[in-house]
């Protein structure tokens, strides 16, 4: 694991991004809060469940990416990362996260929440980097959070 970190999702989003690029501030549309994610290249954001108490966010990379079984909701976004590290975590309190630089498919899982050392979370967030040459957009699981299977929009 290379962070693990509580958060509390301000705006109902995660998000993961290359500070070194001026950013656009993303926008959700419609098709953007059906697929869970509203993407530009080295900015995404992840929609997360409006809820009281903090989340636990773990960000890891992997050559193999395996589905977590009791994964409420899983995409996956292209994420290249050329200078580190990123922000990641809440729009107005993201932590640095170095990441090797690369192509990666960004794949962002929801779990259910855990309680551990006394603390209890609502969800458990899991970023998973995993190199790749083919990036690609995917709905891995679309659960209940989202009321699409397929991607509908790329873009902003």
């Amino acid at each position: 694991m290379i962070a693990e970190f509580a958060v509390t999702v301000v705006y109902t989003q995660i998000v993961v991004f290359d500070p070194s690029i001026t950013q656009t501030e993303l926008e959700w549309s419609e098709d953007h809060i059906a697929q869970g994610f509203t993407w530009m290249p080295g900015n995404v954001a992840f929609g997360a469940p409006d809820h009281d108490g903090s989340c636990l966010l773990q960000v890891d990379t992997t050559e193999q990416f395996q589905i977590d079984p009791q994964a409420l909701w899983a995409v996956c976004v292209p994420f290249d990362v050329a200078s580190t590290p990123l922000s990641i975590g809440s729009i107005f309190n993201p932590q640095t996260v170095s990441i090797p630089a690369g192509k990666y498919n960004l794949v962002f899982e929801a779990l259910p929440g855990s309680a551990s050392l006394d603390v209890e979370y609502a969800f458990v967030f899991r970023l998973n980097f995993i190199k790749s040459d083919s990036q690609k957009f995917a709905i891995i699981k679309q659960g209940n959070m989202l009321t699409t299977d397929k991607v509908l929009r790329k873009g902003p």
